[in-house]
Formats: structure tokens, sequence, C-alpha cells
């Protein structure tokens, strides 16, 4: 009886440790790949200016001066960031003649392009090379990795961009694209463009010589063509005007009336007498907006009898007017 309990002692003991063997492991890790879209959002611009060089004036609505330094501010957001802009483009434009998507002109169109890649401005046209953008004046946000930064336009309108007094008549069109070609544009500002007339005199002197006591519509020996040459830049029709600034007179005092002078683009048939106030010059009249037109002006000279002998001198003066 003693030999049974001691062999039933021993197998509760070994079950009792087989209980205490630990588990062994399951399958190995797994993992699930996950992505998160972010949507592109288009750009857009707000806040256009116009202002002069120094930033101090509001110049929308008003008449600008051509061959002058102008600058259009405006603010460029992209949700995306400032990194996700292609380019943006301004449309400078004579709304009456054309739209902002019309070819470049010197009289009624201008492109002008920052791109974003390169941080460069440029004119697309009329040319020649950035012949009216100042790119030294042209600026852009510092840092890109924000949403929101000022870019700055600076440019010039070509002596002959239309003249107008409709302050609505030229136009600013900005428009931006991004990576994703969405884009954004404004257009609300405005200006008129004042008239210009740039007269350049060929003959700055001229002369009657061998003249004599009633001589009657002499023409003028110097310059030998008789006319006096020039050209004119203009942004509007004109008509040349001439006055003299006095009676020709000579160092005693004599004097020819400033009415014998007849003036005339070319025929003496047609000419008039000069006087001491600007009047159109016959011939010269009604005369082409251009970046150069080429025209003349002749002089005669009539001496009535019994004028001493002498140099007589005067001052003639030539001005383009509106026509």
């Amino acid at each position: 009886m003693k030999t049974k309990t001691t062999v039933g002692l021993l197998t509760v003991i070994v079950l009792a440790f087989a209980f205490t063997l630990p588990a062994f492991a399951g399958d190995e890790e797994k993992t699930s790949s996950g992505s998160a879209t972010v949507g592109n959002a288009a750009p857009t611009v707000t806040n256009p200016m116009l202002h002069n060089v120094a930033g101090t004036s509001d110049l929308n609505n008003t008449a600008l001066t051509v061959n002058t330094e102008y600058h259009v501010n405006c603010t460029i957001t992209d949700s995306n960031s400032l990194m996700d802009i292609l380019n943006i483009t301004w449309y400078v434009f004579d709304g009456s003649s054309t739209t902002y998507a019309s070819s470049d002109a010197n009289a009624t169109h201008y492109t002008f392009k920052y791109l974003n890649s390169t941080d460069t401005w440029s004119e697309v046209g009329p040319g020649p090379s950035n012949a009216h953008i100042v790119t030294g004046s042209c600026s852009q946000p510092g840092t890109k990795t924000g949403t929101s930064g000022t870019y700055h336009l600076a440019f010039k309108l070509a002596l002959t961009a239309n003249y107008t007094t409709v302050t609505t008549q030229w136009k600013v069109n900005i428009t931006v694209y991004d990576a994703a070609a969405a884009s954004g544009n404004v257009q609300t500002v405005m200006f008129a463009v004042n008239a210009y007339y740039l007269l350049s005199l060929t003959d700055t002197t001229h002369a009657w010589t061998g003249l004599a006591a009633g001589d009657t519509n002499k023409t003028l020996t110097t310059p030998v063509d008789g006319s006096l040459d020039m050209t004119v830049t203009s942004n509007n029709n004109f008509n040349l005007q001439c006055k003299g600034s006095g009676d020709l007179t000579s160092s005693e005092s004599n004097t020819i009336p400033i009415g014998n002078v007849l003036i005339h683009k070319d025929t003496l048939a047609s000419s008039i007498n000069m006087t001491v106030t600007y009047a159109n010059c016959p011939g010269n009249t009604g005369l082409s907006k251009s970046e150069s037109t080429a025209t003349t002006v002749t002089l005669w000279l009539s001496v009535p009898s019994g004028t001493p002998s002498g140099t007589y001198t005067y001052t003639l003066s030539i001005q383009a007017v509106a026509s």
C-alpha cells in the first residue's frame, strides 16, 4: 500500500509542470499602405493697383504719360503655396480697339510675364526686347512657401501709345496660371494716355541771302532746297503750326514786317502770312499719328522797296498740336 501512494504523487507533479510551459508565437507582423490626396486649388489675383514710381499716388482712372515708368501691384494667392505658381501675365491694352488676347503693338497692346521657376520678368511684346519693361523695378516675394504674396510690374508705354481722354479706355488684365494649368484673372485697372508730340527739326537755322529791296516771294537759300525738314513722333493726329518772334530786325533797328514771310508746306499759291501767334501751316494739317512723320515747311520772303541794307533776324517757332 505504501508503494502505490508514492507513484500517485509523482504523477500529479508531472502534470502540474506540463501546464506551466510557454505558448508558441503565431503568424509574422502584417502592414497596410495608406495615402491622402490633396487637390489642386486655382490661384487668384486680388488688390490690383496702378501707381507712380514712388508708390505714393493711386493712378487708376487717370491719364498716364508715354515713356514714363509706372507700377502695377497685385496679390497672388494659391492654397497649394506660391511654389505652385507657373507664371503671371500682365496684358496692358487699349480696350477701344483690342482685347487682352490681341496681338502686341506699340499703339495698342503690351504683354509682360513673370516666370516663377526662374524668378525672371520679361516683355513678351511688342518689343524690341524688354523696351517697355523696367526689370530692375519689378519684384516678387522673397519666399514661396507661403500661400500669398505681392507681385510688382514696372512698365513704360511707347511714344505712340494711343492718346485718349477716356480714363477707362486703356485696361490692365492680370492672369495667373499654376502648374496644373488652373488660372485666375482680374481686370479692374484702367487709365487714359496723354497726348504726345515730339518734333525733331533737321534744319535748325535758315537764311535768305543775296536779297535786294523790292524782291518778292524769295525762297530760302539755306537750306539749299528752300524748305525746313522735320519729323514728328506722335500718338495723336496733329496739325503743324508756325509763328514768328516779331518783325525781322537789323542791328540798326530797321525792320521787315513779319507778315512779309509766307508759309506753306510746299505751295506758294496756298501760303499764308506769318504772324506772331501760332497758326496752322497749310499743307501740314490733319497729319496722322506715327512713330515718324516726315514733313517740311517752306518760307518765302518779300523785301519792301526802300529797305536799308543789312542783316535782318527773327526766330521761327514750330509746334505740333492736336488736329
